[in-house]
């Protein structure tokens, strides 16, 4: 994570959820894509970023949460629907992202093709779940998450993940329980973090939306899976950030900063996750950016990303940025 500087914010994003948190503001709930200049593919949460995890729950009404399917004993094949990528079935599977690639050698991961077969491997789930016997458990914390009412009656609850894990994590998914006023639990949903992989001492934010009517009492997050990714690593590099500053003139919400690769390899695609948070260090809102073009070793790039209103004066802004080692990704 990289601190920043920021631009005292206007009365204006003192207002409660609006474009930037719209995905549920209204039902059905719009679907605002950030403004970018060089990351025409960013989007604010709470839409969804198809490139980096399977559909998350919209929770139109009481949220239930759908068990993942599992590998099988014998290998299968999933057939490649509109929207999927290699990590995004490897999530979906519960199965390690380096396992999948070893198991279907000959593919694109950039150039998958709807119809397209991709074999599943057998006994690659390596899971690091609390308490499980696996292997030890992840040393995830999660912070107590921060809910918001939005004006269609709908809360938006959004939790800050550390890994303080000594592995680098991926397929970390969250439960989150709508609480009621007497802080009992009503309705679950479970979100998987928008991070391919997170290393330790990186932290992340993920999200959920509650219908009208839940989440009186607020709600709260555990971890309920994570997955060891050691091998992984050697595919994808960290991103340095930098001069990332916040400012909010006219009421429109923008961050703008860079981007610089220190890896030996170009990088393809390098994703960028902004957080704001407010002066009492509590998160309000968070967006990931796709940069659509290569960044090439040793190199650098601007990035600028824009919010709509959020709901809290802007404090300090966090970031995070990762890249796909492109040279790392077999070809047919």
């Amino acid at each position: 994570m990289s601190p920043a500087k920021f631009t005292p914010t206007s009365p204006y994003m003192c207002v409660l959820l609006a474009a930037s948190l719209a995905g549920g503001c209204s039902d059905p709930p719009a679907a605002p894509t950030a403004a970018l200049t060089l990351l025409p593919a960013s989007t604010t949460f709470p839409t969804g970023t198809p490139d980096l995890t399977p559909a998350l729950e919209t929770n139109i009404g009481p949220a239930i949460a759908s068990p993942l399917p599992l590998p099988s004993p014998t290998p299968w094949n999933h057939t490649v629907r509109e929207g999927d990528t290699l990590l995004g079935i490897a999530l979906r599977y519960g199965i390690k992202l380096e396992a999948l690639l070893a198991t279907n050698p000959g593919i694109n991961a950039q150039l998958i093709r709807i119809g397209q077969q991709v074999q599943l491997p057998v006994n690659a789930n390596e899971t690091r779940t609390p308490g499980g016997t696996d292997e030890p458990s992840a040393n995830v914390a999660i912070d107590p998450p921060v809910c918001y009412p939005s004006p269609g009656g709908r809360t938006f609850c959004i939790a800050v993940v550390h890994n303080n894990d000594t592995e680098p994590l991926t397929n970390i998914q969250l439960t989150f329980d709508a609480l009621t006023a007497a802080s009992t639990p009503d309705v679950s949903q479970t979100t998987t973090l928008q991070v391919e992989l997170l290393w330790p001492g990186d932290t992340a934010a993920a999200h959920a939306w509650f219908a009208a009517g839940s989440a009186a009492g607020g709600a709260r997050a555990t971890l309920r899976t994570a997955t060891a990714a050691s091998g992984l690593a050697a595919s994808f590099a960290r991103v340095t950030t930098s001069d990332a500053t916040f400012n909010s003139a006219g009421g429109a919400a923008t961050v703008r900063g860079a981007v610089a690769s220190q890896a030996n390899l170009p990088l393809l695609p390098v994703h960028i996750m902004v957080l704001l948070y407010n002066s009492q260090d509590i998160i309000c809102s968070y967006s990931i950016s796709l940069l659509p073009t290569v960044l090439e070793p040793q190199s650098s790039a601007p990035f600028e990303t824009a919010f709509g209103a959020v709901p809290c004066l802007v404090d300090r802004v966090e970031t995070l940025a990762w890249g796909q080692i492109a040279a790392a990704t077999p070809s047919n």
